[in-house]
């Protein structure tokens, strides 16, 4: 071997000690190794486990990329290299597999072409790669296809072509269409239905994993000889499961008459089971979010000492994203809504001997515990003031958010009071403690209403008159 030649690592390598080489950029090439001198192709192989480390003749960079590309297209023609030297496909013979697994075109008719049976020596052979954790979720998925499959009267592993694939994926995009119809129809929230039926949605993430592990065994099989490609490639599974583009919407707003029968509906709330009734809570909950834009995790971690009546503003310790310190808000409103609100809740909190410093503004049941998010609670007072059709308003499902009426819909309440009282954007979003200049303001709780555009249009006032 030529000494003088020399391949660049990223960092000093030892002797007898492989490195990886990088380019002039200092980018690592993949696959290409380097040891005393002499460069390396790093790859897996069809006869082994683990990857093996074939020597390059190339003396520079150049040479070895070639070269790579070479031993590359051998291994795709079934070629094997053992003992130094290259081994032709028709002269491999009875090569076997380290697991046991006879390997190579000869020896595909002593592997199992079952599906089931394949699946099973697929599994036995990925024993040790793989996490006993993630061969569990494995096999639950493999278990579906199998099932799937067996149902189409399909046994044969060299059976499964595309189109059967997308028909059984296609299968259960139906069969969740036609859940949540009827989840819809019955006035049912999905956890609910779940716990009749037993059933549940299967999720686009749940799709594309079971996939990725029917891939890793045809995978396996075209390796084996059995098949002689993949039915299926990449490009043909991102169609499957592309978006479908809808129209924009805009998300429904909780109208005036609708906030005030709300937080009364809550108010009167009678106790249930004869335990204290948490309507009012609820309803100090709202009341608390709509004047403030409080997220409904700060308002239900809020402690009396985040209040300051003296300097009139709420210390926030809690918020969606981690601060390295608090923020404050100050009170809200021309008519002193928010700071008459918190006096008339601390009047209430003190008559129950519940204002120390330490106890929850919002206390649930317990040993002074904050309340949980009450969605149940909040479901039953929808219905009771009429806005079931709210609550399941079809406009609403293309959105990210849940379709459900929700506390976040009084902090946009919050947030469109702002805009329509015209404050401006980049001040609104400051108020709602957004992150951004306006950019999330914009896209989730500003009102893009014409007639609203043309009330302050109507307010410009030129300095100079014309006409």
């Amino acid at each position: 071997m030529n000494k003088s030649m020399s391949f660049p690592t990223a960092k000093p390598v030892a002797d007898n000690q492989f490195g990886s080489v990088v380019d002039s950029r200092k980018r690592r090439i993949p696959k290409l190794l380097t040891r005393n001198n002499r460069a390396y192709f790093q790859t897996n192989v069809w006869w082994k486990k683990n990857a093996i480390k074939i020597p390059m003749q190339a003396t520079n960079i150049e040479q070895a990329r070639r070269e790579m590309v070479d031993f590359e297209s051998k291994l795709n023609q079934r070629w094997k290299y053992e003992g130094g030297e290259w081994i032709k496909p028709e002269d491999v013979g009875k090569a076997t597999l380290e697991t046991g697994i006879p390997a190579g075109p000869r020896s595909a008719r002593d592997i199992p072409t079952d599906f089931e049976q394949f699946v099973t020596r697929w599994k036995d052979s990925k024993t040790g790669d793989i996490t006993e954790a993630t061969m569990k979720n494995y096999e639950t998925d493999l278990k579906v296809w199998i099932a799937e499959f067996k149902a189409l009267g399909l046994t044969e592993i060299g059976g499964i072509d595309a189109g059967l694939t997308l028909g059984v994926i296609a299968g259960w995009k139906k069969q969740n269409a036609e859940f949540l119809k009827e989840i819809e129809e019955r006035s049912l929230s999905d956890m609910d239905w779940r716990r009749l039926n037993g059933r549940k949605v299967v999720s686009r993430l749940r799709m594309k994993r079971r996939l990725m592990v029917l891939g890793m065994v045809l995978d396996h099989a075209r390796d084996m000889g059995v098949i002689q490609a993949l039915p299926f490639d990449s490009r043909m599974t991102r169609k499957w499961f592309s978006k479908e583009k809808e129209p924009k919407q805009e998300r429904k707003r909780i109208s005036d008459q609708q906030m005030k029968a709300l937080i009364e509906t809550a108010r009167n709330m009678e106790a249930l089971n004869g335990r204290p009734s948490f309507g009012p809570v609820l309803a100090d909950l709202w009341s608390l979010m709509m004047v403030s834009g409080l997220r409904s995790s700060e308002a239900r971690a809020l402690r009396w000492r985040q209040i300051d009546f003296e300097n009139g503003q709420i210390r926030l310790e809690k918020e969606k994203y981690a601060k390295e310190k608090a923020r404050y808000i100050g009170f809200i409103g021309k008519d002193n809504d928010l700071e008459r609100l918190l006096k008339r809740m601390h009047r209430d909190a003190q008559s129950r001997g519940e204002n120390g410093p330490e106890d929850f503004v919002f206390r649930g049941r317990g040993d002074n515990k904050p309340i949980s998010d009450l969605r149940d609670l909040m479901k039953k007072v929808a219905e009771k003031v009429g806005m079931k059709d709210f609550f399941f308003d079809p406009r609403r499902k293309s959105l990210r958010q849940s379709p459900n009426l929700g506390h976040h819909d009084f902090r946009r309440y919050f947030g469109s009071v702002l805009d329509e009282n015209g404050m401006p954007r980049i001040y609104c979003a400051k108020t709602m403690r957004h992150s951004d200049n306006g950019q999330t303001f914009d896209a989730s709780y500003a009102k893009s209403n014409d007639e609203l555009a043309k009330q302050f249009a109507k307010r410009v006032k030129f300095p100079v008159k014309v006409g």
